[in-house]
């Protein structure tokens, strides 16, 4: 399949890797991808195009000269960085996705795949029982609203033109990344994984303390992949994507200490108000990503903390 993945950042770049690997031809498209970045990710050749999905005409010049047979749109401003700037996290998370889908039509593109967020959902309701699509969602943050409206115009303009649109809503994705869109729960849970992995201390920041349900990249990636990949014709279909295990931080650091036993650890109050996920009191439900995507997470905690470390590790050597 010929597939095109906006963003190259942490979600972008494994899922470029994961796709590569299966055979598919990848382009991925960024406004400043960090190409050491990317390259030290996917390991294999790899298309990376500049571009801004704000910039419909390049966008669309792009994707009528490719033919994409499924468009991956993982870029997006999240959680505080969407809250502090208003107006470009609607020009980004709505508008470009306006954009991609627009672009996606004109060109005969089959599907459309969306990175999406638990975030569309309230945690106050329905706290004794997992969560499924169905659960109530809440706009409450300009995140949220940006994602729902992103969400709804999809399938507006799936059913309007014919295109497969899957929404997948993930739980905290967390990885060797850069975190440049503002995912505060990656950032500090790569605080609190890359310090020890390094031999450094590591940090406990407040986006990883509380429970949480955290989805490692790879898993995240593959997901992605089973979506792109689905045979049946999807119509509009929103699927949760997680690990169905709630962790607090206390989870986390015995997962780096199962892993580096030596790791030692801090608390850290940062100066300033701090952006994250409320948090959970239940898992994910994922009855409807296995039956509809085949997923079922390959990572634990533990496993995942261990191929993190390796990850880090490997990347620290490389550039040396």
């Amino acid at each position: 399949m010929r597939i095109l993945i906006t963003g190259a950042g942490l979600i972008g770049s494994y899922t470029a890797a994961e796709l590569i690997a299966k055979g598919h031809r990848v382009v991925l498209y960024d406004l400043a991808p960090d190409e050491a970045y990317v390259r030290s990710v996917v390991r294999q050749p790899v298309e990376i195009r500049r571009g801004d999905a704000a910039d419909f005409p390049s966008l669309l010049d792009l994707m009528l000269a490719e033919r994409f047979d499924c468009v991956m749109h993982t870029a997006g401003l999240i959680g505080g960085a969407a809250q502090r700037q208003p107006w470009k996290a609607v020009q980004v998370n709505v508008i470009g996705t306006v954009h991609v889908a627009e672009a996606a039509r004109l060109a005969g593109t089959q599907r459309v795949v969306y990175a999406s967020t638990h975030g569309v959902y309230d945690f106050t309701k329905r706290t004794d029982q997992p969560m499924t699509e169905d659960s109530p969602v809440s706009d409450e943050t300009v995140y949220s609203a940006c994602k729902l409206s992103a969400e709804h115009l999809l399938r507006a303009l799936g059913r309007a033109h014919g295109f497969d649109v899957i929404v997948l809503r993930f739980t905290n994705v967390f990885g060797r990344g850069l975190y440049v869109g503002g995912s505060t729960g990656g950032e500090h849970v790569n605080e609190l994984v890359g310090g020890p992995a390094l031999g450094r201390v590591g940090r406990i920041l407040p986006a990883v303390k509380g429970k949480g349900e955290w989805l490692y990249v790879k898993d995240a990636a593959r997901a992605l992949g089973l979506a792109c990949e689905r045979q049946e014709k999807s119509g509009y279909l929103v699927v949760n994507i997680g690990t169905g295990v709630l962790s607090t931080e206390r989870d986390l650091v015995a997962a780096v200490r199962e892993v580096i036993p030596s790791a030692r650890f801090e608390e850290v109050t940062p100066t300033g108000p701090v952006h994250r996920a409320p948090e959970r009191f239940q898992p994910y439900d994922l009855a409807l990503a296995r039956k509809a995507l085949g997923y079922e997470p390959r990572y634990d905690l533990r496993s995942a903390i261990q191929d993190y470390v390796r990850e880090v590790q490997g990347a620290a050597v490389a550039t040396g």
